[in-house]
């Protein structure tokens, strides 16, 4: 892949970093007990079987810190918003918002 701006792909290692320390926060199962760093791996992707497009991202499947990324697409089959499910239950949301031509301007954390 061949990026024209070198600002573009930093900005974006840098805001994936971020969010996965924002996501990786605060991760309570009871109150003695914190969790503050997410496993990665395994990783298991379920996909729709008629697009083939990725619908939901599970780490650590069937583990004690199972949790998930459901990708929610528009009508246009587009990522606008990511559903993160963390192991206590809590749900997150990740917003993509985007321009006219379809590229991702910000990601905002709801």
């Amino acid at each position: 892949m061949k990026f024209n701006d070198f600002r573009v792909p930093v900005e974006y290692i840098v805001d994936q970093y971020w969010r996965k320390k924002n996501l990786k926060n605060n991760v309570f199962f009871n109150s003695a007990e914190e969790i503050t760093s997410l496993p990665e791996y395994p990783v298991d992707i379920e996909r729709n079987p008629d697009t083939k497009k990725v619908e939901k991202i599970i780490y650590d499947k069937d583990g004690i810190l199972e949790w998930s990324e459901e990708l929610l697409r528009d009508w246009n089959n587009k990522v606008t918003r990511i559903k993160v499910t963390l192991p206590d239950g809590e749900i997150k949301y990740i917003d993509l918002i985007r321009d006219t031509l379809g590229k991702v301007l910000r990601v905002e954390m709801n």
